[in-house]
Order: structure tokens, then sequence, then C-alpha cells
């Protein structure tokens, strides 16, 4: 960054005024700069990506474990390190005895590499029941909105195969329910029929008993009777059994509407269900692109007599 640039990005940030400061002047600090493409294959989830993580130290010690993981910062534009500075007037700071042992230098970039293989690992939200795992670059509603499309599809299909096994036991129902009721409208007919006949029989019996014909027509009279029975109990019957299969048929569709919603629900949690697969990356996938002491650039102002240092990259 230019000067100006640094500099009113260090006001904003400090919410401090560099009115009354020096004019900028380029100053370099060494600093342990460490940057790693590391790459990830997977062939269950069909992954192939890489990733670059860089690291900038600015103090080290002859001994010691360094936690690089708190010293991540934004990748180095490799096109933008040069071997000379921008600026023949610039100060440099002078350079720890620690970054000139090339021992030291080599043990650091040994436990790069160990902790990126260690903790580099690439975290992908995925579905275990729908066997779905996010890509990388992948946003998570877009992850999501695949998830829900294929518990969709999975319910839809349950609920297909489900909707045919009650249809075809309400179908059952439903024609023994068709043929019970052609059956009790002939019954009733034939009540009707029963009826008539019995009101005829009976008006003639009564003129026969008149005319001496009295066995004869009592006889009829019991017949007629008979049949006229018979006929009422087959018409109950017939609607006992219709009663039976309207209950029967009322069952098969509760159980049905019960047995929907146990589906929605089953895969309402299915959807919902978001875990975490990791992928490692092997430590011959670990490629070391930069490691080394390098001049890193900022700016320097006097501000009531104090030197501050702010960023210029």
């Amino acid at each position: 960054m230019t000067a100006n640039e640094a500099v009113s990005n260090w006001e904003r940030q400090s919410n401090s005024s560099a009115r009354q400061a020096s004019v900028p002047r380029l100053a370099y600090r060494p600093m342990v700069i460490g940057q790693a493409n590391v790459r990830y294959q997977d062939k269950k989830t069909s992954l192939y990506t890489a990733r670059t993580y860089a690291f900038r130290l600015d103090d080290i010690a002859s001994t010691g474990l360094v936690h690089w993981e708190q010293y991540a910062t934004e990748p180095f534009d490799t096109r933008q390190i040069s071997g000379q500075p921008q600026d023949g007037t610039a100060i440099f700071a002078s350079v720890p005895a620690a970054m000139q042992e090339a021992k030291r230098l080599t043990t650091l970039q040994g436990d790069l590499v160990d902790m990126l293989y260690n903790t580099a690992r690439l975290e992908l939200p995925f579905n275990p029941q729908l066997k779905l795992y996010a890509g990388p670059e992948e946003e998570f509603s877009a992850f999501q909105a695949r998830v829900y499309q294929a518990a969709r599809e999975g319910r839809d299909a349950e609920v297909d195969k489900v909707t045919s096994k009650y249809e075809a036991l309400m179908d059952k129902v439903e024609d023994r329910l068709k043929r019970k009721g052609r059956e009790l409208k002939a019954e009733e007919k034939e009540l009707q029929d029963r009826k008539r006949e019995q009101l005829f029989t009976t008006g003639e019996a009564a003129l026969s008993l008149l005319q001496g014909r009295t066995a004869f027509t009592l006889s009829r009279v019991a017949s007629s009777n008979r049949y006229r029975r018979q006929t009422d109990e087959d018409l109950g019957e017939s609607k006992e059994v219709i009663t039976e299969l309207e209950r029967e048929m009322q069952e098969i569709e509760q159980q049905f509407e019960l047995e929907l919603k146990g589906i929605n629900e089953r895969w309402a949690a299915v959807a919902n269900i978001v875990e975490t697969y990791a992928v490692s990356p092997l430590k011959k996938d670990i490629h070391m692109e930069l490691f080394g002491v390098a001049w890193v650039p900022y700016w320097m102002i006097l501000l009531g007599g104090q030197p501050i240092l702010i960023n210029a990259v």
C-alpha cells in the first residue's frame, strides 16, 4: 500500500489521528514466512482440491515449539515478492540471531509441515443417511437444497409404494361395498314384492275363508309370512355387512394417514441430519511454496516522538 493508504487504514482501525505525525518512511522488519499448498484427495467424495496456508512469524527463539496456527495470515502473492527493496532509502531492523540459524529454520519448516499434516483438515458437511457430501466450494445453503431435494424424492418414492398398498386394500373393500349395495337394493325390492304378495294373500285368504277353503288359504298365508321374514333377515344382514365394511374402510384410511404422517416425519428428520466429514491431506500432498526469512514492509511514522510501524501489506 502507499503511505497514504496505510496511514488512513491505521487511523480508522486505531481511531487515532496522524495529522501531527512525521512523513512516513519505508521500514523493513525480518520475519519467518511460510506458505504451503495442500492438496486434498478423497475417492468417497470424488474430491480433488487444494488450499493455500500462509504464516508470518515476527520473532522466534533459538529453541522451543512454535504454535504455527497462531501466526496464520492471508496467503502471499508470490509475484509480489522481490529480491530488492522498493525504496533505496528504506531502513531495516536487525535480524534476530535465531533467524540466522539454518538448523533452526529447517526445524521450524518441518514443524510447520507436521502441523499442517495433523490439523489442516478439510471439513465437509454431509448427510450419512442420503450419502450426500458438500463440495469444497459449495455454499451450505446449496448443499442443504440438494439434501432437501433428495429427501423429497426418497419420501415420494416411499409414499408411492405405501399408497399402492392401501389403494389395493381400499379397492377390495370398495368392491365388496358395491356388491353388498347391489344385494341390498335387490333385497329391498324383494321385500317390497313380498309385502305386496302378503297383502294380496291375506286378502285372498279372508275371501277364501268365507268360501270354505280354509286349509289351503292358511298354508299360503304362512308361506308368505315366512318368505317376508327371511327377506327381512337377509336385508338386516346386508346392512350389518355394509356397516362393517364402512368401518373397515375408515380404519384403513386412518391407518393410511398415520403411515403417511410417519413417512413425512421420518424423511424430515433425515433431511435435517448434518454431520462433518473430514478429509486429511497426505504428507506428500503438502508442498512448501515459500519458507525462510523475508523482509516485510511497514510504513514508519513518528507521532509524539514515538515510532509507530503501520502495515504496508
